[in-house]
């Protein structure tokens, strides 16, 4: 099993939510998630259309760019969703595994 580090990085207030899991990361529209008693809102990924980085989904493979350049979100839809997935069970479990 692959290390998983999931996240909640505050920051004046606002909050990204991310997880990684190997070399992957995958980092969370802050404008659209919210993370609250263990439930994550909403629960599943939705379209995006902001153009900020913090306004979309980013997903990148550590290994290949540790540098974070190439967001691979719409190249790796399953890896995402198996991501996002993980992340909610961590939230729910109050903890990563």
């Amino acid at each position: 099993m692959p290390i998983r580090h999931g996240m909640v990085h505050v920051n004046y207030g606002s909050y990204t939510l991310a997880i990684r899991e190997g070399d992957w990361k995958l980092i969370l529209p802050s404008d659209v998630y919210v993370a609250q008693d263990g439930t994550l809102t909403p629960d599943h990924l939705v379209e995006t259309t902001g153009k900020g980085p913090n306004s979309k989904f980013q997903l990148y493979n550590l290994r290949t760019d540790p540098s974070e350049v190439t967001n691979l979100f719409s190249q790796e839809p399953g890896k995402a969703k198996e991501l996002f997935t993980a992340l909610k069970a961590d939230l729910a479990r109050g903890r990563s595994r």
